[in-house]
């Protein structure tokens, strides 16, 4: 159950970081064109660039297939853990 937290938060991170930072042309052009068709003061613009933000509704995702796929004991924990380490690892990365 360990290894399958580590390994569901890191996924999440990853995720996570692919949508709100990462310059992969598909995924940076919307997430561009969001930006300017909202403006920068815009709330879901805020969203989809913050990693604690992003990193709630990847983790649920993540943690819903999980569970139908293999099950998990503690889903909503799982959930909330895997969030929780997503934002600490953004946090520390380097810009």
């Amino acid at each position: 159950m360990t290894l399958l937290f580590v390994v569901l938060a890191l996924c999440t991170y990853r995720v996570t970081h692919l949508i709100t930072t990462d310059h992969f042309p598909p995924v940076k052009e919307v997430r561009d064109a969001i930006g300017m068709r909202m403006g920068d003061d815009h709330w879901i613009t805020y969203l989809i660039t913050c990693d604690w933000c992003v990193s709630v509704y990847v983790a649920a995702v993540l943690t819903l297939l999980t569970d139908i796929i293999i099950g998990l004991q503690t889903p909503l924990l799982m959930w909330g853990a895997a969030s929780a380490v997503t934002g600490f690892l953004s946090a520390i990365e380097p810009e």
